[in-house]
């Protein structure tokens, strides 16, 4: 079942993992793929998206991708994703979280998850636009008790906080990779 827009882009990011082999490299097959858009984003930069991010991971749940087209997107909310799934985007898909003044927020939110991929996106914290005073937690992703997750090709910056958290101690992690 394949729903989304702009499959071409997905597609020849997908080709261009694969190996002499013809193997796939690091790609979780997937099920259903979703996008944003099928739950109401606009990526425009101006509407908050955070709700149809939200409803387009439920909507992916287990073994799934959640494909990001082209556009910037705004979150307003921390983004969970859950276990089994890829979060993939177009060469020009930017996920830009709100200004706020909390101490501690997220924009992608990898927590007690495993089998995890994020690729080919950026993602920009609000750290020019920051209204609080105190706190240095917020990351733009944040990786607590997950296992085999990859972040791949992506640029995260403009935190309050960290580019990448990755959790030590009751939120270990196992087998993280950055490439």
């Amino acid at each position: 079942l394949f729903m989304k827009t702009n499959l071409n882009d997905y597609l020849a990011d997908l080709l261009r993992d694969m190996r002499e082999d013809g193997s796939i490299d690091g790609i979780i097959q997937s099920e259903i793929i979703v996008t944003p858009e099928l739950y109401g984003a606009v990526g425009d930069g101006v509407t908050d998206d955070t709700n149809a991010f939200k409803d387009a991971i439920a909507a992916v749940g287990a073994s799934g991708t959640l494909f990001v087209p082209n556009g910037t997107y705004l979150v307003s909310d921390t983004i969970p994703l859950v276990s089994n799934m890829v979060l993939a985007g177009a060469a020009n898909a930017v996920i830009i979280r709100v200004a706020n003044n909390l101490e501690n927020y997220g924009v992608i939110a990898i927590h007690n998850a495993e089998n995890v991929t994020v690729r080919n996106l950026t993602i920009k914290g609000e750290r020019a636009s920051h209204t609080g005073t105190t706190g240095e937690w917020g990351n733009v992703i944040s990786i607590k008790g997950g296992k085999n997750i990859r972040i791949e090709n992506c640029v995260c910056s403009d935190g309050w906080g960290d580019g990448v958290y990755i959790g030590t101690g009751a939120d270990g992690c196992e087998n993280v990779s950055i490439v």
